[in-house]
């Protein structure tokens, strides 16, 4: 019986976030569009949520205030 799993980077995303057992990354889920941005205060609705890869905030939607969603 081996030891307990190590976190290894995943070659995908390049975070750690997979197992030396050769398990999907969590972070990524193997996917390569996932390259685990990192989130930003959006500059329109000054939440937590534009990803510095250009993705419209998750907070607003680009609308720029949460007060306008639907």
């Amino acid at each position: 019986m081996t030891g307990p799993l190590r976190v290894v980077p995943c070659d995908v995303c390049l975070m750690e976030g997979v197992l030396d057992d050769g398990q999907i990354c969590p972070a990524c889920l193997g996917m390569e569009h996932l390259l685990a941005p990192q989130q930003v205060d959006c500059p329109a609705c000054e939440g937590w949520g534009v990803t510095d890869d250009g993705l419209a905030c998750t907070a607003c939607r680009g609308r720029g205030s949460v007060s306008q969603l639907p």
